[in-house]
């Protein structure tokens, strides 16, 4: 929480000199425009790229590489994952104002049982309001033979934000105590290093499609509650 503590009035003679031959100096400095670091043609270039609608420039899934696709190849990737009518169903109307509430409520039932304080209840409620929706997109695996999208909604001042970084905050110890709980590419190389696999035994890998999307909430839940 932004504190509202204001210093107490002490008026000093010195200070008050000081800052304003400070603000003299700042004055004396003479603004000029920075210099460009990038060549014209360059320059030109980016901001073509930028006007133009028939492509989308963004980054790739991992890394730091620049991904440019069709717009309408785009959408249609995009487009995957809403049709997959098994994981999705459309709605009438925007649920975000109902989500605000029961989020409102949640947080009111965690301070009334005495389980947060008065100023991390004042935190969680510090979404906007009324709250935006989510905004839905996705961000192109590289490191995939089709190129597939992995879509992603942002929760930026979404009505679950703050409660979600705070949920994040209680579990993020509980899974990194976790003995499975391999943090990165550098730690898992490490732990597979100072494993003797036998002969008659081959190491595999296995990965879930849209695990977010296929996971049993219920079942995900119970898993949480036995730690």
């Amino acid at each position: 929480m932004k504190s509202d503590w204001e210093p107490p009035v002490q008026p000093s003679v010195a200070l008050e000199t000081y800052l304003e031959e400070v603000k003299g100096l700042l004055a004396e400095i003479v603004q000029s425009k920075p210099r460009k670091n990038l060549p014209f043609q360059e320059r030109k270039a980016i901001k073509e790229l930028r006007s133009n609608s028939d492509i989308v420039t963004k980054k790739a899934d991992k890394g730091t590489t620049t991904v440019i696709v069709n717009t309408s190849d785009k959408t249609q990737e995009g487009q995957v994952s809403p049709d997959g009518k098994n994981n999705q169903t459309p709605l009438t109307t925007p649920m975000v104002i109902e989500t605000a509430r029961k989020t409102r409520d949640i947080i009111d039932d965690l301070y009334q049982g005495n389980h947060v304080d008065t100023m991390t209840k004042k935190w969680l409620l510090q979404t906007s309001n009324p709250p935006p929706i989510p905004v839905f997109y996705t961000l192109i695996k590289i490191h995939k033979s089709i190129l597939p999208g992995r879509p992603t909604i942002s929760g930026c001042d979404g009505p679950t934000e703050r409660i979600s970084s705070f949920l994040d905050h209680i579990l993020q110890p509980i899974a990194q105590a976790q003995k499975s709980n391999l943090k990165g590419t550098t730690q898992f190389i490490n732990f597979i290093e100072k494993r003797n696999v036998p002969k008659n035994e081959v190491p595999v890998s296995m990965d879930v499609n849209s695990l977010y999307t296929n996971k049993p909430q219920g079942e995900g839940s119970e898993a949480y509650e036995s730690f």
